[in-house]
């Protein structure tokens, strides 16, 4: 038997040829052409600025080159040991720089792979081309043997060479190989100037989310007919939007996801969503309502908020029916405005609401962003003597504003801050939050059984108290998520976003689905969804949800201020 093997170890050099020549042209095409889930070249320069690879665009065009023309010329033996040295110099680089980090194995993103690809062309650098290779045929390397053109004129040559190609040739390309699992990326503002409207209790409570998916299974994909299993990878974005788009990019070009999960706030989605944009990856938007943000053609996102222009409904409803009953007579609003898009767009739709409910806006006072002190405002506010007093700012601004109005003597018959977090009361004191409204995503009535078995997971008993302004929404996308890859039946990034389109599934709430060429004032929107929002008062130190009254725990509480 081993006698019979003897003379054929050639074939070893041209089966390392083919092979590592074929994953090359196949990693190369994920690079040149984004293929198979990859970045395409500007994603891997992008990749490269975090590494510190400079010019990084020339960098990523040597490595994509290298790789996909360097694949193909050794699978056809052409200029061999040149390319497989720079193949060598390659894989060196990326065990240097990426994976050494990561131990060893490549399920963790270690050297494994990598180092051996980059082993196989040292390999062929010191092997040279089989006997079959076109650098033998034009004399670049040694020709071909009278031995080798006996192998080839024998009867094995025509059934080995037509295994190989059978072999090849039937091998699932890689974008057609079933994954082992369903790759969802995406940041938070777990730290920073943000972190008081989102923090560490988002991520916690997707990573129960992921739990829950996975003990049900996971997802299922009609195209495998079976259910896979997802991963969340989630990174803190610092509440920066640079962070943020450098995550991302980290997120395509070395984790590999299939789908994003957008960040938290309008400011870091506008930047962050340039990337799904840029290397068509789907992303479905969380808190991101700026109207702007679906205004700019973009083909590769949809948000399942309302524009920020309707985010108070409830609230002036709620006014205009309190005034009609005769319980709260209010007349006149004064608006405070921090400068920064989501606060800017609440409160231009606010003020419109407020008109039209009999509401008569005497002030529409805008602060810079960040700023901490409100003296000049409050003091106009004090001549003008609102019943209302509208805080259209961050958490981190309406605290101070709400705390320095009351050292100032500035009090309004009700105070009304655009988020509604127990963050609030836990920084201002519960005698300044008393009596105080809000918005708030959440509302104990309209909760399904998947959410509140998260919350349970987590020893959560009260699920106002646990980051109620945007769990629920986030909850939305990732079911949204859920549903729109078992509704496109594939991970097909553009059947995802196709299938999208026509999605519509029930929540507590009422319809889900994505409204696409809307107008809202001079702008087209596409893909924004209609997720509302619930008015809710502080009541005896807790949120109590008041509006609207089919989802209301109790009555509104008219509170003076004292």
């Amino acid at each position: 038997m081993l006698q019979r093997l003897e003379g054929l170890e050639r074939w070893a050099v041209l089966i390392l040829q083919l092979f590592l020549g074929f994953v090359f042209v196949m990693h190369g095409s994920q690079k040149l052409f984004g293929a198979f889930g990859g970045s395409g070249v500007a994603g891997l320069a992008a990749y490269f600025v975090k590494l510190g690879i400079e010019p990084s665009l020339f960098w990523a065009w040597v490595v994509t080159v290298t790789e996909f023309f360097g694949g193909l010329c050794i699978f056809f033996g052409f200029l061999t040991r040149f390319w497989a040295a720079g193949l060598v110099i390659d894989m060196t680089v990326a065990v240097l720089k990426v994976h050494l980090a990561n131990g060893f194995f490549w399920g963790k993103g270690g050297l494994e792979f990598p180092l051996t690809l980059g082993v196989m062309a040292l390999m062929l650098v010191l092997a040279g081309p089989s006997f079959l290779a076109v650098d033998r045929a034009i004399g670049l390397e040694r020709r071909t043997t009278q031995e080798d053109r006996r192998m080839i004129t024998s009867r094995r040559f025509p059934a080995i060479l037509l295994a190989l190609a059978m072999g090849l040739w039937l091998a699932p390309p890689a974008g057609a190989q079933r994954p082992d699992r369903i790759k969802i990326g995406g940041t938070v503002a777990v730290t920073g100037r943000f972190s008081s409207d989102w923090g560490p209790g988002i991520i916690e409570f997707m990573k129960g989310w992921e739990k829950l998916v996975n003990a049900e299974g996971g997802i299922f994909v009609r195209e495998y007919n079976a259910k896979l299993p997802i991963q969340l990878v989630l990174y803190d974005d610092e509440s920066s939007p640079e962070k943020s788009v450098e995550l991302y990019e980290k997120l395509a070009a070395v984790d590999k996801v299939q789908f994003f999960i957008g960040p938290g706030s309008s400011p870091i989605t506008l930047r962050a969503s340039t990337v799904a944009e840029r290397l068509k990856i789907p992303m479905i938007l969380v808190e991101a309502n700026s109207p702007i943000i679906y205004a700019r053609g973009f083909q590769w996102i949809a948000g399942v908020d309302r524009p920020a222009q309707y985010w108070s409904i409830p609230y002036f409803d709620l006014i205009k029916e309190l005034r009609d009953k005769g319980v709260a007579n209010y007349r006149t609003i004064a608006f405070l405005i921090e400068d920064h898009p989501h606060t800017k767009d609440i409160a231009e739709g606010s003020v419109e609401l407020a008109r039209k409910a009999g509401l008569e806006v005497v002030a529409t006072e805008s602060v810079p962003f960040q700023t901490s002190d409100f003296s000049a405002v409050i003091a106009k506010f004090k001549q003008l003597n609102p019943d209302i007093v509208y805080s259209s700012g961050w958490t981190v601004t309406s605290v101070p504003f709400v705390k320095q109005a009351n050292e100032l003597g500035l009090k309004p018959k009700a105070l009304h801050v655009i988020h509604l977090v127990p963050e609030f009361a836990q920084q201002a004191g519960a005698t300044l939050a008393e009596g105080l409204t809000g918005e708030t995503h959440i509302a104990r009535k309209h909760l399904d059984q998947r959410y509140l078995t998260i919350l349970k997971r987590l020893n959560v008993g009260d699920p106002y108290a646990f980051k109620s302004l945007v769990l629920p929404i986030r909850y939305l996308a990732l079911e949204t998520m859920r549903r729109g890859i078992e509704a496109a039946g594939t991970l097909d990034r553009e059947k995802f976003m196709a299938s999208l389109r026509n999605l519509t599934f029930d929540t507590l709430h009422g319809p889900h689905r994505f409204n696409y060429n809307v107008k809202l004032g001079n702008r087209i929107l596409n893909g924004m969804g209609e997720k509302y929002l619930y008015a809710g008062q502080f009541q005896n130190g807790k949120i109590v949800i008041i509006a609207p009254a089919v989802a209301a725990d109790g009555p509104y509480k008219p509170a003076p201020r004292q």
